[in-house]
């Protein structure tokens, strides 16, 4: 099993959370699909979430949610080291919300969240070659907030269930530089019907020392109407002893020329030695975020 986490936080209608909880973070996805171990022939991973929660409504009470955030089973199969193949189901459900309980109606096509296979042709830890259904190179795949699947960052830092092919070059393989991931991906989000391939985008990671690494991201995308959009996202991660500090800011031009910017902060401390958790990562977590859109007059 990857990880089990329970988190248990109080939000309002803006973006300061507080929690604690222990947990397995992943801040690239694709990376991670990329270098997954393949001595075994089949592997299946389960991430299982359960958040409890009080949010404020628009009549300004508070009322109890619960629901199992980005709860997921992920089923690999490697015949060889230089190929994978990867299927992973979304268990998500919010079983009460705004005080009242909730029926489950996900469909099948709801539930699928990636499939795909990857193509290590010149040998693990090297360039690998991802295609399917699935998330494209953007941004960081932050995970520290404890109900992080509810964050309104949650969708701005994910580009995800569209067909794509990504190409992902680590930074062993250009002289340690920098890691460069670049997709290609069409414009159908969310539906296994193919849409027009219009949408490229492209990640930088690069490590500085021990502590420090720097990312940023371009993304390309025109939708069904001819529109299009450019997002930019610029982000960093510190790790300062048992401290990690992290930050990223998103800018989002239409092609009506609006300017969308949104920045999200955030801070852990390991307490595993506190409580005596050792062998587990538990941490408190702080995180702030900020949406200011001129699109639609969002400024919260």
């Amino acid at each position: 099993m990857k990880s089990i986490k329970t988190a248990v936080a109080l939000l309002t209608a803006s973006t300061i959370s507080v929690g604690a909880y222990a947990d397995e973070v992943s801040i690239n996805e694709l990376e991670a699909v990329a270098n997954a171990p393949t001595s075994r022939l089949v592997t299946a991973d389960a991430n299982l979430n359960v958040n409890i929660s009080s949010r404020e409504n628009a009549d300004g009470d508070y009322k109890g949610r619960l629901d199992t955030g980005d709860s997921n089973v992920t089923i690999t199969l490697n015949p060889t080291s230089m190929i994978s193949a990867w299927l992973q189901i979304q268990l998500s459900e919010v079983l009460r919300n705004d005080g009242a309980s909730e029926v489950a109606t996900a469909e099948l096509e709801d539930r699928i969240r990636k499939f795909g296979i990857t193509l290590r042709p010149f040998g693990e830890g090297k360039i690998a070659i991802i295609a399917g259904y699935g998330p494209v190179a953007w941004a960081m795949q932050n995970n520290e907030n404890p109900d992080y699947a509810n964050s309104k960052f949650f969708q701005l830092s994910r580009k995800e269930r569209v067909y794509g092919l990504t190409v992902v070059v680590p930074a062993s393989q250009i002289a340690n530089l920098l890691q460069i991931e670049a997709s290609i991906f069409e414009n159908k989000e969310g539906s296994f019907d193919m849409g027009d391939f219009k949408g490229m985008s492209v990640r930088l990671t690069k490590q500085i020392g021990e502590k420090l690494k720097l990312v940023g991201s371009y993304l390309h995308e025109a939708n069904e109407t001819g529109d299009d959009t450019n997002d930019f996202q610029v982000g960093a991660i510190y790790e300062a002893g048992k401290m990690v500090l992290y930050g990223q800011a998103f800018f989002t031009n239409t092609a009506a020329d609006e300017i969308d910017v949104a920045a999200q902060a955030g801070a852990t401390y390991d307490i595993s030695s506190m409580v005596g958790r050792s062998a587990e990562d538990v941490k408190l977590v702080l995180e702030v975020g900020h949406v200011d859109s001129e699109a639609d007059g969002v400024n919260t």
